[in-house]
């Protein structure tokens, strides 16, 4: 059995820092089995409900997570689990997912989990009753999400997908840049996400990485690909690419590229936007200072008859680099609490199933292009 370890979880009220440092630790290489959390078995907090659900967060194989008979402990992170209660002594636990989805007390929960068991796990909490915020992707394919938008609309249950960029006071920057005229007209973005591993065995390097792109370019540009082409390299296993690079075809003649990779020396996490007058760079490692502004471009003398190529005039123009303060929550808190938002006021989130579709859509034909040893993939609709 291939080993696939998830979350279900999130924080419904209270103190969303210690939700998140729950959320961290179970998210790690080694994971949680499962904490079931109540006010009444835990100390009073100033400000907080004594009564429902905090947190559920709960690990187990893919195979083990819904229905299966092999539930032993034995393949649950026992170790895990006994530091996790160490630590958090008024938790209760347990080992059983469906025990989890089937509790009466829990009204959501959250799946965070290699993608192979999305499917299984989202499928059954709208079933169950529970809305539902699903970890990026949301599922392995194009059917599967479809599937589960119709469940959730079926049953009218709230169906959130994790795309975290979304909550980003650096990316929210750069949309309302994009949305006035500093910058000009668009051109281009180019996004690179590469670092040394961590190296995934379910899924290739643009499905772990590039995800987040595709859901900040969806953003930004208010639409979805139409076509893409994609390169990929296989130095690390014989069926996953390790580095991949795609070029993306936008309405209105934008090209956005992604370089998402494993092997690499540095950490890099950056996006450049390029517009006729401005160009904008966002460094997600660049926790002080994440957007700078380049008053740079090339102005063509287009009005001017030549009657060479070495007459055509290029100018080049070099202005101010401006650093703009930005502000705003932790964005994990921040799509925490839209989650919860949309759970009381019965609203569609942001990142609802549909967004997740469009980007399981994108990667899709990704892979396509990909096979077909890198010709122009359409982006299905």
């Amino acid at each position: 059995m291939v080993e696939c370890p998830f979350s279900l979880g999130l924080p419904l009220t209270g103190s969303t820092a210690e939700a998140r440092k729950l959320r961290c630790q179970a998210s790690s290489p080694m994971r949680s089995l499962c904490i079931r959390k109540r006010w009444q078995k835990r100390r009073p907090l100033a400000q907080e409900p004594r009564s429902g659900p905090l947190l559920i967060l709960c690990s187990c194989q893919a195979g083990a997570a819904i229905g299966s008979e092999d539930n032993s402990s034995d393949d649950l992170f026992p170790a895990r689990l006994h530091a996790l209660a160490d630590c958090y002594p008024s938790l209760g636990l347990t080992s059983d997912a469906d025990e989890v989805l089937h509790d009466p007390d829990a009204g959501v929960v959250a799946i965070i989990t290699p993608v192979a068991a999305h499917y299984a796990l989202a499928h059954e909490a709208p079933l169950a009753g529970k809305d539902v915020l699903v970890e990026k992707p949301l599922a392995a394919t194009v059917e599967q999400c479809e599937q589960l938008i119709a469940l959730a609309e079926e049953r009218d249950r709230v169906l959130m997908v994790g795309h975290l960029f979304r909550f980003n006071p650096g990316i929210r920057y750069v949309k309302e840049l994009l949305d006035g005229a500093e910058i000009g007209r668009l051109m281009s973005i180019h996004a690179t996400r590469i670092n040394l591993g961590p190296v995934r065995t379910d899924v290739n390097a643009l499905w772990d990485l590039g995800t987040h792109d595709l859901s900040i370019f969806r953003y930004w540009l208010g639409a979805d690909p139409t076509s893409v082409t994609a390169s990929g390299l296989r130095h690390l296993a014989p069926d996953i690419e390790d580095t991949v690079v795609a070029t993306y075809a936008y309405p209105n003649k934008v090209m956005a590229t992604i370089h998402a990779s494993w092997l690499h020396p540095r950490k890099v996490r950056e996006i450049t936007v390029v517009g006729d007058k401005k160009m904008v760079v966002w460094d997600d490692t660049n926790i002080g200072e994440p957007i700078r502004i380049y008053d740079v471009g090339v102005d063509r003398g287009a009005d001017r008859q030549v009657d060479t190529f070495a007459a055509f005039h290029l100018s080049y123009r070099h202005g101010n680099v401006t650093i703009p303060p930005v502000e705003g929550a932790e964005p994990l808190a921040t799509e925490c609490q839209h989650f919860i938002d949309c759970v009381r006021r019965r609203e569609r989130p942001l990142t609802d199933g549909q967004a997740g579709l469009a980007i399981v859509r994108a990667l899709t034909a990704t892979d396509e292009s990909l096979r077909r040893h890198s010709r122009a993939v359409a982006v299905g609709k």
